[in-house]
């Protein structure tokens, strides 16, 4: 079954060809067809680049959206007036339900406050979490690191919802099959989050790790 997901080629610093790259090197390491890629930007710069990459142009639609998101833009500067936006329309296409989720390589404050007004957050949470893979223990082993933005607002109870969404557990659950020796976070009779190690057993609150450092927290 294909699935649809809403590209923003005009996010980036390099614009769509990088974009363009991007995608091409995907159809060619997983295939074609899997994938139907919705790609939002100016219509004309778009369908002239696409002839050097056919492989793209097989496998994606055009949508024009005439403006453009900086990455200098601040959120209270775009946010009433995003609507004609690459970033936004492809947003939105996911609210619409035509693709499965959104892809930008832009402006990442925008683009969390675009995404948290147009499609909400998960149910019981308040804020959203920027996570990526990384590197762990060599070969094609990866880690899930949650709550990259550059934020220091972020209080306990939002680091306490992040673990407890759906994505939260399965993050947990992939650390545990990694080999990170510690449990999910609980909360403590007084509300401070904790956890406990499974190697020494120790208990500690959400700002201190573990005296075997195997124990980590948010």
């Amino acid at each position: 079954m294909t699935k649809f997901i809403s590209i923003d080629a005009f996010g980036g610093d390099k614009g769509p060809k990088v974009v363009f790259g991007g995608i091409n090197q995907f159809l060619y390491q997983y295939g074609e067809g899997r994938i139907h890629f919705r790609i939002f930007g100016k219509k004309a710069v778009l369908n002239k680049l696409l002839k050097k990459f056919p492989r793209v142009a097989r496998n994606c639609t055009i949508i024009d959206a005439p403006d453009v998101i900086q990455g200098t833009d601040k959120v209270r500067d775009v946010i009433r007036h995003a609507d004609g936006t690459s970033m936004f329309m492809a947003i939105k296409d996911v609210r619409a339900g035509n693709s499965s989720a959104v892809v930008s390589a832009g402006n990442t404050g925008v683009l969390m406050s675009l995404s948290k007004l147009a499609l909400k957050t998960i149910d019981g949470i308040s804020r959203p979490a920027i996570t990526t893979m990384l590197p762990s223990g060599g070969g094609d082993s990866r880690v899930v690191v949650l709550d990259l933005g550059a934020n220091v607002q972020c209080d306990a109870q939002n680091l306490f919802d992040f673990f407890h969404s759906e994505d939260g557990r399965r993050v947990v659950a992939e650390l545990q099959e990694q080999g990170v020796e510690t449990t999910a976070p609980t909360c403590t009779t007084t509300g401070v989050k904790s956890f406990t190690c499974l190697t020494c057993s120790d208990t500690r609150s959400g700002e201190m790790r573990c005296s075997t450092m195997r124990c980590s927290s948010s």
